[in-house]
C-alpha cells in the first residue's frame, strides 16, 4: 500500500477504494486442476468492515493447508490477523479469525494438498463491505 518511505505516515482510511474490478467473480465454488471442488461461506454472511468473521470451507478431497486473504489493489497486503484452521476431518474447515480492515476488493486464497501430494490453490473474489 505504498512505498516504504510513506508507510509510517500511511493511513488506510485515507483511500477507500471500494470499486470492484471489471472481472470480479462472486462465485463461492471452484474446482482445482485435479478436480477437487472447494466452496466457502462466511459467518456472519454479511461482512462489516473491521469486524471479525469466520470462513467455512468445504472441499471434496485433499487437505486444506492454508487460508488467507489479500487486497490486490493495495499492493496485495494481507489482513491484520492470521486465521487458525479447524478441520473436522470430513471435508469442512473453519478458518478464524478473518478481518477486512478496509472496504473494497479482497481475494480469498485456499491452499490444499491434493491426494497425490501436490499443492493447489484456488482464489475467490470477495467484497467488503456493504
Amino acid at each position: 500500500c505504498g512505498s516504504e518511505d510513506t508507510k509510517a505516515d500511511h493511513d488506510h482510511h485515507d483511500h477507500h477504494d471500494s470499486t470492484l474490478p471489471d472481472d470480479f467473480d462472486d462465485s463461492t465454488e471452484q474446482s482445482t486442476e485435479s478436480g477437487i471442488v472447494v466452496s466457502y461461506s462466511t459467518d456472519p454472511e454479511a461482512l462489516t468492515e473491521s469486524e471479525e468473521f469466520s470462513v467455512i470451507i468445504t472441499h471434496s478431497g485433499g487437505v486444506i493447508t492454508e487460508v488467507d486473504a489479500t487486497m490486490p489493489s493495495h499492493g496485495g497486503h494481507g489482513m491484520n490477523v492470521s486465521p487458525d484452521l479447524d478441520d473436522d476431518g470430513e471435508g469442512t474447515v473453519i478458518a478464524n479469525p478473518f478481518q477486512f480492515h478496509m472496504p473494497g476488493h479482497w481475494e480469498l486464497f485456499v491452499q490444499l494438498e491434493n491426494d497425490e501430494g501436490a499443492i493447489e490453490t484456488v482464489r475467490f473474489d470477495m467484497a467488503c463491505c456493504d
